[in-house]
């Protein structure tokens, strides 16, 4: 019985003890994260005060949260409640949700399907499709490659159409808010669920062989999807001044401008 209130006091008094511990802690992790919460707000305010005495920021506004994870807080908030566009942020968030939903080993896949009869002598009877799944990093390569399997496996020749379908996608070309002058730039491509060279082409731009002929112009790769209007002169010297817009709503691309005739080639990734 004795050792029993012995014991009761040795877990009693270690308790206390513990307790006292944790209370003379609390303040010192207080004052801990309370120095880390103003050296961090310190940090944040002043590359805010930067960015607001740069010429070129006149007219932007500036939101940040920062968000502690474990503790689930904030640590600091600035315009928090203010709508932004997210710009290239939106990414991050993308990304992620891809890994999570897809998974690490996830590959996109472009299908040929033939529709119809080969013949003994390797003729298709018929039309041949080519399906896109929505893969970002299919090339003209990739489409040789997919003709030479087609060739290995005895198919010589197509008496029919080559049929593109892009219908695991609607048909929204452009995202609702997109900056409509970001329009002509590879950047704001197209999408597409069959999309090559990532919807992308370049347009090369050549001096003329004089002063005010008309420059040249070549697209790589090659397309029709939109059409070039070329407003562009040559001019005396090296230096090159070039405009490209893209009316909203159509696929036309307009070169406005000069370019030197010992300019050097100039080249836009668009459409």
């Amino acid at each position: 019985m004795n050792q029993l209130v012995v014991f009761r006091r040795v877990c009693t008094c270690f308790l206390l003890f513990a307790l006292v511990l944790q209370l003379a802690a609390s303040p010192a992790f207080a004052r801990e994260d309370t120095a880390t919460r103003g050296a961090l707000a310190d940090h944040i305010e002043k590359y805010l005060t930067d960015l607001k005495r740069d010429e070129n920021s006149v007219g932007l506004y500036a939101g940040i949260v920062v968000y502690d994870l474990t503790d689930k807080t904030y640590l600091y908030r600035h315009n928090a409640e203010r709508n932004y566009i997210p710009a290239s942020n939106m990414k991050l968030f993308t990304t992620v949700a891809g890994l999570d939903k897809l998974g690490p080993d996830y590959q996109w896949k472009t299908e040929l399907f033939l529709q119809g009869k080969v013949s003994a002598d390797g003729v298709l009877q018929g039309d041949l499709v080519l399906k896109g799944y929505g893969d970002p990093t299919l090339t003209p390569a990739d489409l040789q490659q997919m003709a030479s399997v087609l060739k290995q496996a005895g198919i010589k020749r197509i008496n029919g159409h080559l049929l593109l379908d892009e219908s695991y996608f609607d048909d929204t070309r452009l995202g609702v808010s997109w900056m409509w002058d970001d329009e002509p730039y590879g950047y704001s491509a197209q999408l597409s669920a069959l999309s090559v060279h990532k919807n992308v082409t370049t347009l090369t731009v050549t001096p003329g062989k004089a002063v005010n002929a008309p420059p040249t112009l070549a697209m790589e790769p090659a397309t029709t999807y939109v059409k070039v209007i070329n407003k562009l002169q040559t001019v005396e010297g090296s230096e090159s001044n070039i405009t490209l817009e893209r009316p909203r709503g159509k696929n036309e691309v307009v070169l406005t401008g000069t370019i030197g005739l010992a300019a050097k080639p100039y080249e836009e990734p668009f459409l």
